[in-house]
């Protein structure tokens, strides 16, 4: 599909997520989730168009509509993401797609149903990432902007549950926390994870 014919779906996914790109920055700003500067982290949502993520260096604090690129298809073969948008999607996206992915085969394969995702945030918060209370919810560090990384982080999460990708170690959302780097949420409401935010419970 050209870029040109795909405009149209850029501009509807942009309009539906809108708002819940207003309340993640408010979210950002309000809890501080970086450790240098609000260009840190990365986030997507999905809408009928498709996944919607921020591009590369941009302030998460501060959005804009052309800071966000429409996921159109990936192809982990050939190490390829085709998406339209005035800038490139976060590199993070790699990782992102193969979490969702795994997540919804783990469940097929396992005969369960649980909400489909609708949002994923990666975000810096120190008293997450370098409290040892959490230290045994934490993963390994993977590089980021792989395919790759994705299936380890999945593998970690599977070896450290045995459940589903991501469930049940920070509420009701889904979600892990990368050792001494940072933490991702998947879930379904934003205020699931301005909840955990102000709790920082990991459990319930």
């Amino acid at each position: 599909m050209s870029v040109s014919k795909s405009l149209p779906r850029l501009r509807k996914a942009r309009g539906e997520a809108w708002e819940q790109v207003k309340t993640l920055q408010r979210i950002y700003e309000k809890h501080q989730l970086w450790h240098r500067s609000p260009y840190d982290g990365a986030f997507m949502f999905l809408t009928s168009e498709g996944w919607l993520t921020t591009a590369t260096r941009i302030k998460k604090n501060n959005v804009k509509p052309k800071d966000l690129s429409l996921v159109l298809s990936f192809d982990e073969k050939k190490n390829e993401i085709t998406y339209v948008g005035n800038r490139v999607p976060s590199s993070d996206l790699p990782e992102f797609l193969i979490l969702v992915n795994r997540n919804e085969k783990e469940l097929a394969k396992r005969g369960e149903k649980l909400p489909v995702i609708k949002y994923v945030v990666h975000f810096h918060k120190n008293e997450i990432t370098r409290d040892t209370r959490f230290k045994k919810y934490a993963i390994p560090f993977y590089r980021y902007g792989m395919f790759e990384s994705g299936h380890n982080f999945a593998d970690e999460i599977l070896k450290k549950n045995k459940a589903t990708p991501g469930v049940n170690i920070s509420g009701k959302g889904r979600g892990f926390i990368i050792l001494e780097h940072g933490v991702v949420r998947m879930g379904v409401k934003l205020d699931h994870l301005e909840k955990f935010l102000e709790s920082f419970d990991l459990i319930n």
